[in-house]
């Protein structure tokens, strides 16, 4: 919890540092965490919402949209020839099968996999990347997929940073967060149910 309180009084200070162009930071922040998955996503948008109010949503869901679609777009044209061509790949076959759903599944299932935040989406775009999943259904996917994610991290990273404040919304935060969790495991063995059944 201190490494996110620390985390929010360095980023909000480099927002005001930056002051009129803090918006680029508050949109650059959640691009950057698409390239580099590491990064608390839940704490970013949560201090942008701190930080913009309503608008911080709107950054944090621009900067998430461009860097999953940026991302998606650099595997697509540099490394899916090589990699579907690897010996990785062909002798691997879970990652095979897990391509293969990826680019045959019902949009539905892909939306509601996009939408889970315990779910690693990085390693769903780098599938849908590598697969032939047509561009404008992975653009649709992500740009609708992305305004359920962002509202669940916004809500959730603005509650927990609040918490010493409203100790109620906080607990609230923390409870739809381990349901949460455990819809995204559910999900989850579903998907993996499926994948080993084809």
């Amino acid at each position: 919890m201190e490494l996110i309180y620390n985390l929010n009084d360095k980023l909000s200070d480099l927002i005001f540092m930056l002051g009129q162009f803090g918006i680029f930071g508050a949109i650059i922040m959640p691009l950057l965490e698409a390239v580099f998955p590491s990064l608390p996503i839940i704490a970013i948008a949560g201090i942008n919402v701190r930080n913009f109010g309503l608008l911080g949503y709107l950054y944090t869901y621009i900067g998430s949209v461009l860097g999953t679609l940026l991302v998606f777009w650099c595997i697509r044209k540099l490394f899916t020839k090589r990699f579907l061509n690897s010996k990785i790949y062909k002798k691997n076959k879970v990652i095979h099968k897990f391509i293969d759903w990826m680019e045959k599944s019902e949009p539905a299932k892909s939306f509601i996999l996009f939408c889970m935040p315990f779910l690693p989406t990085c390693l769903l775009n780098y599938a849908c990347a590598l697969s032939k999943m047509e561009i404008k259904k992975f653009v649709y996917l992500i740009i609708f997929s992305r305004i359920v994610a962002i509202i669940m991290y916004s809500y959730l990273g603005e509650s927990i940073l609040s918490i010493v404040n409203h100790p109620i919304k906080g607990l609230i935060a923390c409870i739809m967060l381990v349901v949460v969790y455990v819809i995204s495991k559910f999900v989850e063995k579903i998907v993996t149910k499926e994948h080993e059944n084809e």
